[in-house]
């Protein structure tokens, strides 16, 4: 059955649907607009006819390029051939992957004449998703005088997952220890225009610890890199960023950048002041801090203390702080004061 609307003063037909492309189309989108069409025949003065159409088509589908990679724009093109005897083709086609719409922009695409027997319908689409699609298909939805019709890409297109990598990555730092942490940031893309799905990581190793990096919008990262416990080195280390890949991305994977970490240089502070002790008196205390900013050298380690030549270790403890009893008993009357290194 078709729905035909006729102007009323030339009796010129409009648009011909035929009702059997309702259930030929699998795709439920299609369907829907389909149906409507035939809706608003009817409501705009249409009649319902009965009968078959009288001339088949055929249809060429290519597609391409073969094989792809996800997120390359493809071209599918439906020629719809006529009879020979009634003209090209008027109308529209609907693309589908495995029964589905392959794209939005391409559930009815309208034909356009390329010669007395042929029109053609372009559907261009970046989502297929990785895989070999051997059900592609074109539906093309018949008119008054042609029958519907369909074709099936071959061969199947291939789209693999895209190659990833890293660019715009934080240059090579160096940073003296005990330095809390250093930004490291970067983008993962494929091409500059494609980029991992927001929420996916990258992992930035340096001298075995791992941190992750959330990736965003645009495949940009960043992250603080805690340092404090990386070891002074005049090797530098290197700076390695991975993105492990999912099922449309690779992974990659990236050690161009290095951080330095130079010694740190301490200083004493809070040292025991200044004295004056009488000739004989057994000994002094003697104590003070050392530190490199906000770091201390590890406890256990010694700070020597030497007066008149007279040498004593005085143990550093958690804080950098250290203390002892410096014998004093020994050491001569003098005019001048002795120096406490």
């Amino acid at each position: 059955m078709h729905c035909n609307y006729f102007f009323p003063a030339t009796s010129t037909s409009l648009r011909s649907v035929p009702l059997s492309a309702v259930t030929a189309i699998r795709s439920t989108r299609l369907r829907i607009l389909l149906s409507l069409l035939l809706m608003a025949c009817l409501l705009c003065g249409g009649t319902a006819i009965a009968g078959t159409h009288t001339s088949s088509t055929a249809i060429a589908l290519t597609g391409g390029p073969n094989p792809s990679f996800y997120g390359q724009s493809l071209v599918f093109t439906a020629t719809v051939t006529g009879d020979g005897v009634h003209g090209a083709p008027t109308g529209a086609v609907g693309f589908t992957n495995n029964g589905v719409s392959i794209d939005p922009s391409c559930d009815y695409v309208s034909l356009f004449t390329i010669s007395t027997n042929d029109a053609t319908a372009i559907c261009v689409t970046t989502l297929l998703p990785v895989g070999t699609h051997a059900a592609i298909v074109a539906t093309y939805f018949g008119n008054i005088t042609y029958t519907i019709s369909s074709g099936t890409l071959s061969p199947a297109q291939t789209v693999s997952p895209v190659a990833t990598e890293f660019r715009s990555l934080a240059p090579s730092a160096a940073i003296t220890y005990g330095t809390n942490s250093i930004t490291v940031s970067g983008i993962i893309t494929a091409f500059g225009y494609l980029y991992p799905p927001s929420g996916e990581t990258v992992t930035i190793t340096i001298n075995g610890n791992r941190q992750p990096a959330t990736i965003g919008a645009n495949g940009i990262f960043r992250t603080s890199f805690p340092t404090a416990t990386i070891p002074a080195s005049t090797t530098p280390y290197t700076i390695k960023y991975d993105y492990a890949g999912d099922s449309n991305f690779t992974s990659a994977t990236d050690s161009s950048t290095t951080l330095t970490v130079n010694r740190a240089t301490p200083v004493f502070s809070n040292l025991t002041p200044s004295q004056s002790i009488t000739y004989g008196t057994p000994t002094i205390a003697l104590s003070g801090r050392v530190a490199a900013g906000p770091v201390y050298p590890p406890a256990g380690e010694t700070v020597t203390i030497t007066i008149n030549g007279t040498t004593v270790l005085a143990t550093i403890v958690s804080n950098g702080s250290f203390t002892t009893a410096f014998p004093t008993a020994p050491i001569p009357v003098s005019t001048t004061p002795y120096t406490i290194k």
